[in-house]
């Protein structure tokens, strides 16, 4: 349909335009005068003295389309696309009609039956209902239609549902082919290419311009017939086309032939007016077609029909006339008469391999049944044609003749760097990698690459590269699963670890009071014996040993951690200074240097200063009793302003730790030294002091070069409020969802667990977290985006730190870095980790969003009563 318009001005003011109906682009362009654009129709909506302008273009509806839930990947329709009019994206294939020539080739192809043709029942259906009388045509391949129901049966139909007359389209091919006749006997002015098939005549006119020159200047024989019935023979009739070739559609619609036909019908939607109105034609009596009948036009749908009706002779010794069928063979002939290689001087294609084979048949009877029943038809109507001359007579001042237009669909080009970096994100870095195995509907790796330029194709569509992705992808699974299972290992070896922390703790209180009474009571003892007396030495050894046992409880305590951190404000140099004050002596005794450098923009820490000291003390002891020689211990300490972090480091050059132990040099009764004083609990006692103030400590060492200690401790850490910070885990993958809960719990921190958005905003509602923890894709469209943005507009959570957990980084190489502030936006987070999140990373960067939102301003922060259901937060 076109839409008119009136600019501004046309009316005089105070007037409105009043929309009331719609014509069809036929119409207009039938009636329309030449000089204005104005027609009878749109006449009655000019006011007296005003023009009209030319028509506003507007695209025509697609011819065909794509139905998204059928269409599943497959590509076959880019393959077979001659034209390339096939646009994939999110891997379903939708035809461009501005590049499509109608071939219909998609719809033959497509397995899932994803495709689907423009209908044209209800305006036909619309037009027998009309006053005028509506004459329908009948494409000559309609004869190879079925074996069971004869042509006379096939036009007795196609009258049953109103058309005042059933006329054959083969009398306008006897139109056409006398024009080519009189074409071809004439000196040639370079090779003829026959113009037919619309599809043919679309291609030619889109993609290869400079061959316009070369296409026969005259009227399919759709367009010669209809003419002729309207002019001639059913004036004032409308006219309905039936037949196998979906391009008609396209050329009804071609303004240089428009007018001639009203309506293209394919054969399925016939039988659907059949269904519909209850028609069966193998019941019906046959009718012969109206008048005036062909003779060998009818052979049109057949190779060769055009050289046999226009009784034209081809030799196959003669190369001047070639007969070419199907998309490959026509692109191929088209292609050499575009670079000069062509020798004929007449060019018969057509796109299908004839018109009995067009893409509107059904798949039951083979393309040979159907020339047998079309040349049977033919014998038929030569038996009963009148003769041809004097029919032809009658039509005589009908005009056969046309005009082409090159057309001007052009797309980008992409420079060879641009396809190498195309090709380059599906792994082909080298041309041997480049495969050419066509699964992604183009010929070569390069053809795909360009159409990914310009927007027709999706770097996805690689085979090989989904295969070797899928690979990856199995590979990071496996990998997950492992980490999965080391994590659930540490955290049962964390289990048990705290549940022999309080085994100890209660030992070591029922121990303690009995060891305290026997060193005093053994001291008495002592103390009674004379200086001489053999005994006094082994009570002195019973004295030594009790003390060595309350060393012993002395650590179990530490290690249980029974005594809660004292938090308070306090600077680094006093801690390092009490622990060094402490080992002094010892160093000094065994000739060991003790060397301290502190970075002097060290902001103030909250932490419990005493355990701190107890933490260096065991590392300092540790140092010097692995040095057998004089050396230098040296106590480093930096501030990590990016991280928000304090970096303690105590290093030796003593004897190292064995490689084979060094993972386990937290752990209880873990020891390098010899002798029964060797517990082994320093190290674990300073790992679980570390972690209580929410720290990270590392030990890297070589045996025989030394050792080095590394702690991170955040600066910000505020006194924690009443209770634990309450952090809400969002993940639809259970075993995700539980490693996070277990490791955030493992540090302080109050863990609540949802598997879905709708889930997780009802728990939110009732529990009030502080802040979350949220996968940024689930399953069934679920997204931590959408959740974030619905958390987002809750008052109580605009400001609580979010942190985003993701996997497609690496599943698809989106490049997140590339404009970090512009994603954070996009998923309303604070923070994004890939998955699996480095815990120490995680909870540091949790911890030091928390912290910046309990100092943020009152002029900044919109703050509410926590009884309200709100924790102030930074946005």
């Amino acid at each position: 349909m076109n839409q008119w318009k009136l600019p501004a001005g046309v009316l005089s003011p105070g007037w409105k335009p009043v929309f009331v109906g719609v014509i069809s682009r036929q119409d207009a362009a039938r009636t329309a005068n030449a000089e204005t654009g104005e027609t009878p129709v749109l006449r009655r909506l000019i006011l007296s003295g005003h023009t009209l302008p030319a028509p506003l273009d507007v695209p025509n509806a697609a011819v065909v389309t794509t139905i998204a839930d059928k269409c599943r990947r497959c590509y076959n329709c880019v393959r077979s696309c001659p034209a390339k009019a096939i646009r994939v994206q999110n891997g379903q294939a939708y035809v461009i009609q501005e590049r499509c020539i109608g071939c219909g080739n998609c719809l033959r192809v497509c397995a899932q039956q994803a495709k689907q043709v423009q209908t044209a029942n209800p305006a036909v259906s619309a037009l027998l209902q009309g006053e005028e009388p509506v004459v329908a045509i009948l494409a000559p391949s309609y004869a190879g239609t079925s074996t069971t129901v004869s042509p006379g049966q096939f036009r007795a139909a196609v009258k049953q549902l109103g058309f005042s007359h059933v006329m054959e389209v083969a009398f306008g091919a006897e139109m056409v082919a006398q024009e080519y006749a009189r074409l071809l006997k004439r000196a040639p002015q370079g090779p003829l290419i026959s113009t037919p098939c619309p599809a043919l005549v679309s291609y030619v006119e889109k993609y290869l311009p400079d061959l316009v020159q070369y296409l026969a200047p005259v009227v399919s024989p759709m367009v010669a017939m209809g003419r002729a019935v309207k002019e001639r023979l059913v004036p004032g009739a409308k006219v309905v086309f039936i037949g196998p070739c979906v391009a008609k559609k396209v050329e009804v619609l071609d303004p240089h032939v428009a007018g001639a036909v009203d309506a293209a019908m394919t054969f399925p939607e016939l039988a659907e007016l059949w269904r519909v109105q209850g028609i069966e034609p193998a019941a019906l009596e046959p009718i012969a077609p109206d008048g005036p009948l062909p003779e060998f036009g009818a052979l049109f749908p057949v190779s060769g029909g055009l050289l046999k009706a226009a009784c034209i002779q081809a030799d196959l010794m003669h190369d001047e006339i070639v007969v070419v069928e199907g998309a490959d063979r026509v692109l191929a002939a088209l292609n050499a008469l575009s670079v000069g290689e062509f020798q004929g001087g007449f060019l018969d294609a057509l796109m299908c391999e004839g018109c009995i084979a067009g893409p509107a048949y059904d798949d039951k009877l083979s393309p040979l049944v159907r020339k047998s029943l079309v040349t049977a038809a033919v014998r038929e109507l030569q038996r009963k044609r009148p003769p041809l001359a004097r029919s032809l007579k009658q039509v005589s001042v009908v005009e056969v003749k046309r005009e082409f237009q090159p057309g001007t669909i052009t797309l980008p080009m992409p420079t060879e760097d641009e396809i190498r970096q195309i090709l380059l994100r599906t792994n082909k870095t080298i041309p041997e990698q480049e495969l050419n195995c066509g699964a992604c509907g183009y010929s070569t790796c390069r053809d795909k690459a360009i159409a990914v330029y310009q927007g027709l194709a999706e770097p996805e569509m690689c085979l090989p590269y989904l295969i070797d992705q899928l690979q990856v992808n199995l590979e990071q699974l496996t990998r997950s699963r492992e980490e999965i299972q080391k994590a659930r290992e540490l955290a049962l070896r964390a289990q048990q670890l705290a549940e022999m922390g309080r085994l100890a703790a209660q030992t070591a209180k029922q121990i303690s009071n009995p060891l305290s009474n026997l060193v005093v009571y053994s001291q008495l003892l002592r103390d009674t014996l004379d200086e001489e007396d053999p005994r006094r030495e082994d009570v002195a050894n019973i004295i030594a040993e009790a003390l060595h046992c309350r060393e012993v409880m002395a650590n179990l305590q530490g290690f249980a951690r029974e005594r809660e951190p004292q938090w308070q404000e306090t600077r680094l140099e006093p801690i390092v200074e009490a622990a060094l004050e402490e080992v002094r002596a010892r160093a000094e005794a065994a000739g060991i240097t003790l060397s301290v450098e502190l970075a002097a923009d060290i902001p103030e820490l909250v932490a419990d200063a005493a355990q701190l000291s107890q933490v260096l003390v065991n590392l300092l002891t540790n140092s010097i009793e692995a040095m057998d020689e004089s050396g230098q211990i040296t106590v480093t300490a930096r501030f990590l302003a990016a991280e928000g972090q304090l970096e303690l480091v105590v290093s030796d050059a003593g004897c190292g730790v064995p490689a084979e132990l060094l993972p386990r040099v937290f752990q209880p009764f873990v020891t390098t030294k010899w002798g029964d004083r060797a517990a082994g609990f320093g190290l674990a006692v300073a790992h679980g002091i570390i972690h209580s103030h929410h720290g990270d400590i590392q030990m890297d060492s070589k045996p025989g070069r030394g050792t080095t200690v590394t702690i991170h401790l955040p600066l910000h850490q505020a006194q924690p409020p009443r209770g634990a910070v309450r952090v809400l885990v969002v993940d639809d993958d259970p075993d995700f969802l539980e490693q996070h809960r277990l490791r955030l719990a493992s540090v302080g921190f109050e863990v609540i667990a949802a598997e879905r958005s709708d889930e997780a905003l009802e728990i939110a509602a009732r529990e009030i977290p502080d802040a979350f923890v949220l996968d940024l894709m689930m399953e069934k469209a679920d997204s931590g985006a959408r959740l974030a943005r619905a958390l987002r507009r809750d008052p109580r959570f605009r400001r609580a730190p979010i942190i985003m957990l993701t996997s497609v980084v690496q599943a698809t190489g989106f490049e997140f870095d590339r404009n970090p502030e512009a994603v954070l936006e996009w998923m309303k987070a604070d923070a994004w980790f890939d998955k699996p999140a480095p815990m120490a990373e995680l909870t540091a960067t949790l911890r030091r969003l928390l912290a910046a939102n309990q100092q943020e301003s009152p002029e900044e922060a919109e703050p509410l009563p926590r009884s309200a259901g709100v924790s102030p937060a930074s946005p």
